[in-house]
């Protein structure tokens, strides 16, 4: 499990064992557990990259927007490929093609057209309040700060 085994009833997930006992006067009352998991954790990127961090050369990681692979492709795939020492390749033609391994399609030689794939982000997830949107985008944001910072770039998030 990604997340790891319930360790007791007041620590629901494994990694959070440290924090129950650097904080012991602490509760973590996690009312739903799922949009933490689904949600907010997956959002913390910045927590498992320190740690790439902190074992390898920072010229020995590159890390790059998820986004840029679907607004700039091609530039990210020669990026990519320039940062492995690999020869220069021109991704125009594959990307032009389509996407694979999209949606319902699985298997790496299934191409989908590019209209048929939404280039806005998906409107029609969890409805959520303006202000509990606010408290989470602020709660996150130094987080992002920290991956930003480490990454040496930034992301439109």
């Amino acid at each position: 499990m990604a997340y790891g085994g319930e360790v007791s009833k007041d620590v629901p997930r494994r990694q959070w064992q440290d924090l129950v006992e650097r904080y012991p006067n602490k509760v973590i009352n996690v009312q739903n557990l799922h949009t933490v998991q689904s949600l907010v954790g997956p959002s913390l990127n910045t927590l498992p990259v320190e740690w790439w961090y902190a074992l390898y050369r920072k010229e020995d990681l590159y890390l790059f927007c998820n986004e840029d692979l679907r607004y700039r492709t091609a530039d990210s795939m020669s990026d990519v490929s320039d940062f492995l020492g690999l020869p220069s390749f021109d991704f125009n033609d594959v990307v032009n093609a389509g996407p694979y391994n999209v949606g319902d399609h699985t298997g790496c030689n299934i191409i989908t057209t590019w209209n048929s794939t939404s280039t806005a982000p998906s409107s029609d997830g969890i409805p959520i309040s303006d202000e509990l949107r606010k408290e989470y985008m602020d709660f996150v944001k130094p987080y992002n700060e920290r991956l930003f910072e480490l990454a040496g770039k930034r992301c439109n998030w």
